[in-house]
């Protein structure tokens, strides 16, 4: 589940802006941002808003309210992804095939009664 601190470092990433260089930008403290990175914190709307300025995203995707955009996507995966274990890594893959499987079988046409 997408949280404001997986999306944070996902655009920060995105971005290739370090949490330091955020500082300099925006005027909030390194100490809070580091706090917000860790899930500790969520801010306010104001540092909210100052924050998805600088990274051009918009303040919902960054509160985790709506849905990404595919390359803000793609990094959050990857984020949490290499936070993983090895073994929950295999585990995450052997899950998505089986998503992946389930959903084909979902969305192939079912031949029917009396065709042949």
């Amino acid at each position: 589940m997408a949280t404001f601190a997986t999306r944070l470092q996902a655009a920060l990433q995105l971005n290739n802006v370090t949490a330091a260089e955020l500082s300099r930008k925006t005027g909030i403290s390194e100490g809070s941002l580091s706090q917000y990175l860790k899930g500790t914190f969520t801010p306010k709307a104001d540092k909210v808003f100052l924050i998805s300025k600088e990274l051009n995203v918009s303040p919902n995707w960054l509160l985790a309210y709506d849905d990404p955009e595919p390359e803000l996507l793609a990094e959050e995966i990857k984020i949490i992804f290499n936070s993983l274990s090895t073994e929950r890594q295999n585990q995450a893959l052997d899950y998505l095939r089986y998503l992946v499987s389930q959903q084909d079988k979902e969305t192939t046409p079912e031949e029917s009664p009396g065709s042949p």
